[in-house]
C-alpha cells in the first residue's frame, strides 16, 4: 500500500495575465532575464501588484510549497517508494512527481523549475519526473489517485495527536481488508500560508483532523507526518 501526500491549494502559479504588464514583472525580467507570463506569482517581488487577487492571503507563497516538498521528497519513506506526493494548486493545476525527484533547494532555482513545468516546456526526460496536468479538478484528481480514505489537516478540526491519527486511519484501512491494494491513503496538507480548504475540498475528506494548538506551516506538518507514517510502518 502506498501512501499519497497532496498539498491542495497550494501556492504556486504563474503571474496572472492581468498582472504581467506590472512594473514588478519588468523588475524581475530585468534581474533574472525571465519574461513576465513565465515569471512564478510571489511576494517577494509581486507582493503590491498581487494585494487585489482573489483569495489573496494563499497567493505569491512559492516558499511554502518548496520547504513542505523538500520535508517529503528528503523523507526515508518517499526513498522507498512508500509515498508519493502531487501538488493540486490555487489555480487548480496538478503537478505529481515520480519516483527519486530531487528539488532544487534554493526557491529561486526551484521557481524556475516549476516555471518550466506550469508553462508546459518541460523536455521528454522531465516529462518522466513530472506530469502536469494543466486544469483538474480536486474530484478528478481522487478519481485519478483511488484513495481508500482521505485525510485533511486543518486547526478547524477535532484535536488529536497525529501519533493516534496516523494508527487510527491505518488501523481503519486494516479493518477493511484493504492493505494489499496499491492504493492507500490521501494525506491532504493546505499548501497555503493562511486560510483553510475550500468547502467543497473539506467535504470530500473522510477525516479532517487539526494536530496542535498552533497554526503550523505546511513544511512542519508534511515532516511529521512523514516520520510518524515512517514509525507506523517501521522505516527507519
Amino acid at each position: 500500500m502506498r501512501h499519497t501526500i497532496v498539498l491542495e491549494d497550494a501556492s504556486l502559479e504563474l503571474v496572472p495575465e492581468e498582472l504581467v504588464r506590472d512594473p514588478s514583472c519588468k523588475t524581475v525580467q530585468r534581474l533574472f532575464g525571465i519574461a513576465p507570463s513565465k515569471q512564478i506569482l510571489d511576494d517577494n517581488y509581486h507582493g503590491s501588484a498581487s494585494k487585489n487577487l482573489r483569495d489573496r492571503e494563499k497567493r505569491g507563497r512559492p516558499d511554502v510549497v518548496h520547504l513542505a516538498l523538500l520535508e517529503i521528497v528528503s523523507s526515508p519513506i518517499y526513498s522507498l517508494q512508500r509515498a508519493s506526493v502531487a501538488v493540486h494548486t490555487i489555480t487548480g493545476a496538478s503537478i505529481s512527481f515520480g519516483n527519486s525527484v530531487r528539488l532544487p533547494r534554493t526557491l529561486h532555482r526551484f521557481n524556475g523549475v516549476m516555471s518550466k513545468i506550469l508553462s508546459g516546456e518541460i523536455t521528454q526526460r522531465e516529462k518522466k519526473l513530472f506530469r502536469f496536468t494543466k486544469n483538474q479538478s480536486f474530484e478528478s484528481l481522487i478519481s485519478e489517485l483511488k484513495p481508500k480514505m482521505i485525510v485533511g489537516f486543518s486547526s478547524i478540526g477535532p484535536r488529536a495527536t497525529l501519533e493516534s491519527i496516523v494508527a487510527s486511519s491505518l488501523a481503519e484501512i486494516e479493518e477493511k481488508g484493504e492493505t494489499d491494494s496499491p492504493s492507500g491513503i490521501l494525506w491532504v496538507v493546505g499548501g497555503f500560508p493562511f486560510g483553510h480548504f475550500k468547502p467543497e475540498v473539506a467535504a470530500r475528506f473522510d477525516h479532517i483532523c487539526s494536530i496542535s494548538q498552533f497554526s503550523l506551516p505546511a513544511h512542519v506538518v508534511t515532516a511529521r507526518l512523514c516520520y510518524e507514517l515512517e514509525r507506523e510502518l517501521n522505516i527507519t
